[in-house]
């Protein structure tokens, strides 16, 4: 079988790319707070994909996958602005499946739009590169406990590889190690899981990302003034390395100063409106928002305005959706910073495969190159396909395949 070809793609090839890439969809839909579950998928078949195991539901169907030369799954970007991660991250070459090959994803969440096309991502490079793929969702990063046993379970079903997009990158040490010793490759996904026997990770650099939304943020209110640091996902890896970027910023604006800190279980709007809420009340005069997740914008813009505040800018990780791309484009979010989300499922399937080959990785992690959204560039990160790394069109609901254009 002749290896995946990386296809240049410019204008209109890039939108036909992302139309036939979205036609595969099979989006892993079950929401953060629900309990986990698994579900498996193989690309060379159209089926239905089995219901959770208490109560959540995962929904797909197949459809006629399209040829090399009709589209390229990882979606790609077609600006010397944006980075392309297909072109950029991936293997020289490789060889989708010609035998049975399974991998077990072992996924933290998929409350956040962006954690949606992660698993889709997953899905979709699967069936683009024949693999029977078997999905595990902690149902958040606060269930450390719960994926541990979900790796256990991963193992004893004796994948070729396991994937983990880890809870904590401490903690699957042994469970790494005896899926080595068993013989099963085991990838990280965007968190690294801190063990040398992981055959390579594709990161995201979270506390990078951390420290570019608080120089947006320095940059928007002129290095001076008051700002709140609202957090979500409390606890978890990408909480504590965000927050720990955030921190090591800050240290270079003497005249900023954080009079509110708060961390949040998770990043529901409501959360972030009451927290908001509460630090008026003793800190009235605040000049901007920080956050780890631009989807709290929406709750934080009703907050300042119940309160009587002019809109103020926000910064970080995003966008989520349709309602934060005209935020950002009307600078009342200052700047949304995102790794690839969707593409990196497809890229890191296959460095699967092409370690099955022989290939070597560069690096035992490589940390990718973030995109980073503002009111000038956000337009060319719609019309160049780059939003679309991070974000699948049918989650974000505008573009390729969709009824109405971001």
């Amino acid at each position: 079988m002749n290896p995946i070809r990386r296809i240049p793609m410019g204008g209109a090839r890039i939108l036909l790319a992302l139309l036939m890439a979205a036609l595969l969809v099979f989006a892993v839909t079950a929401c953060g707070g629900s309990s986990s579950s698994s579900s498996s998928s193989t690309a060379a078949e159209s089926e239905e994909a089995n219901g959770s195991e208490e109560g959540g539901s995962e929904e797909g169907g197949g459809t006629e996958t399209a040829s090399s030369e009709e589209a390229s799954y990882p979606p790609e970007s077609s600006s010397p602005n944006f980075p392309n991660y297909t072109e950029k991250y991936g293997p020289k070459s490789v060889n989708p499946a010609t035998e049975p090959y399974k991998v077990a994803v072992l996924l933290p969440a998929t409350e956040l739009p962006s954690q949606q096309s992660l698993g889709q991502g997953f899905e979709e490079g699967a069936k683009a590169l024949n693999i029977e793929l078997t999905v595990f969702n902690a149902g958040g990063f606060e269930n450390v406990s719960k994926q541990v046993t979900q790796f256990e379970t991963a193992i004893g079903e004796k994948p070729d590889a396991i994937v983990v997009i880890p809870t904590s990158p401490v903690a699957f040490n042994s469970q790494v190690d005896k899926a080595v010793a068993d013989g099963i490759n085991v990838f990280g996904a965007l968190i690294a899981p801190l063990d040398d026997k992981v055959s390579y990770t594709l990161a995201d650099p979270l506390e990078e990302d951390g420290e570019k939304s608080v120089e947006a943020l320095a940059e928007a209110i002129n290095e001076e003034g008051e700002i709140f640091g609202i957090f979500g996902g409390a606890g978890g890896a990408p909480n504590t390395l965000f927050a720990a970027g955030a921190k090591k910023a800050l240290a270079k604006y003497p005249q900023i100063d954080e009079v509110f800190n708060k961390n949040l279980t998770n990043y529901n709007p409501a959360e972030a409106q009451s927290a908001v809420e509460d630090a008026l009340v003793s800190n009235p005069d605040v000049d901007g928002i920080l956050t780890n997740s631009t989807a709290m914008a929406p709750g934080i813009t009703r907050a300042l305005q119940s309160g009587g505040k002019e809109e103020l800018p926000v910064t970080g990780l995003g966008p989520n959706d349709t309602a934060e791309i005209e935020e950002i484009e009307a600078g009342t979010i200052a700047v949304a910073v995102t790794p690839p989300f969707y593409a990196v499922g497809g890229l890191t399937l296959e460095w699967a495969l092409a370690v099955a080959e022989g290939q070597k990785p560069p690096a035992p992690a490589t940390e990718m190159e973030s995109m980073i959204f503002t009111t000038e560039s956000m337009q060319e990160g719609i019309s160049s396909g780059a939003v679309f790394q991070a974000l699948a069109p049918n989650v974000l609901g505008c573009g390729p395949g969709q009824d109405s254009e971001c």
